[in-house]
């Protein structure tokens, strides 16, 4: 150490009146030996970020303390030995990095961190830039939905669309026979459902991740849910002789009646159209230690391995239906989202072949 850096250290009131008066949290370290030693840390470090040097001793210490998960240590530990040493071959002394630190009390916070050497001194400042760091996250979660929305609307509903247009088209021109025109009528008719569904669809996801949604915790009569939900949806179902089998030992649930209404629809839709004719989709609702449990099986096409683990992993999968039904694929991964505002969780069951059970569970004491 030089003499004037030797003699700053050693006027301790010197040295913290200078540090103290920085409006951010500050360290200095020094090389001894093999071994940088924390020697100085000004008040914001201590009171903000929360060790001491009795905490942190060394640099190895403080990052055991600021960055726990082994992995992400290991991570920041290379990054940062790359930025000093290049700093270093560029005859810089200074190094820069956005890290997320685990504070004592405040848990993990994000920071730029600034280094700036001189001799055997180390001196790092912590910038707290946490709220830019989340503003900019949020645009681009904001960005990344608004482009799979403008995606989801122009492969999933383009196509159908222009469909209906074409049908229209050759039944304006009178091409069709009176049978077949009727038959083509509620061609349309199921098509026109499935366009909207798409759009309702796409446009709740939006809502729940523009954060445009309001969460309303009431008692909700499920009988009565599901009652008009199966209206809504009873020509599908009986125009393939499935039926509907209910066994609700819960008929009064503790949560959000658009959301559980949007879960059930979502559901019911799916197992529709992936059940086989003459088939039945069981729909029942139980109270157990965690909480509801509302499960919506279907005896259907099932899933691969692959496609489940699409769908656990929220990938946006367009699937067909046993009557060419186009599924949007949206649909679990809204529930997902909206389930995650109230404290629950989706589940999924299935095999080729064999049928699909999904449930989810509502948890009264979160929903509160």
């Amino acid at each position: 150490m030089d003499s004037t850096l030797q003699n700053i250290i050693a006027d301790k009131s010197r040295i913290e009146l200078i540090l103290d008066f920085l409006p951010y949290p500050f360290i200095i370290s020094e090389r001894q030996g093999n071994v940088q030693k924390n020697i100085y840390a000004n008040k914001k470090f201590i009171n903000e970020i929360g060790y001491s040097l009795d905490e942190v001793p060394d640099i190895d210490a403080w990052f055991e303390k600021a960055y726990p998960e082994p992995l992400y240590r290991g991570v920041i530990a290379s990054g940062w030995n790359d930025l000093v040493q290049d700093a270093l071959q560029k005859g810089e002394a200074d190094a820069m990095m956005r890290v997320i630190i685990r504070t004592k009390h405040n848990g993990d916070r994000w920071y730029e961190v600034k280094s700036s050497v001189r001799n055997s001194l180390q001196m790092v400042a912590f910038v707290n830039i946490t709220e830019v760091m989340l503003k900019e996250r949020e645009l681009q979660r904001l960005n990344e939905n608004k482009n799979q929305t403008l995606s989801i609307l122009a492969h999933d509903v383009r196509g159908p669309l222009t469909n209906l247009n074409t049908m229209t088209r050759m039944m304006l021109e009178g091409n069709f026979e009176p049978n077949e025109f009727l038959y083509r009528l509620s061609s349309i008719h199921e098509k026109s459902s499935q366009v909207l569904e798409f759009i309702e669809t796409t446009l709740l996801w939006t809502r729940a991740n523009f954060n445009a949604m309001s969460i309303n915790i009431k008692e909700v009569d499920f009988d009565q849910t599901l009652l008009r939900i199966l209206q809504v949806y009873s020509n599908i179902y009986q125009a393939k002789s499935i039926t509907i089998k209910k066994n609700i030992e819960t008929p009064v649930l503790k949560t959000d009646p658009e959301v559980l209404t949007i879960l059930l629809r979502n559901l019911i839709s799916n197992a529709i159209k992936f059940s086989y004719d003459n088939s039945e989709i069981v729909i029942r609702v139980t109270t157990e230690k965690d909480g509801y449990y509302v499960r919506v099986k279907d005896h259907g096409v099932g899933m691969s391995a692959e496609t489940m683990d699409r769908l656990q992993r929220d990938h946006h999968t367009t699937t067909i239906g046993t009557r060419e039904e186009k599924g949007l694929g949206l649909g679990l991964k809204l529930c997902r989202e909206l389930l995650k505002k109230i404290g629950g969780e989706l589940y999924l069951q299935s095999k080729p072949g064999a049928g699909t059970e999904v449930s989810f569970v509502l948890r009264p004491s979160q929903d509160a």
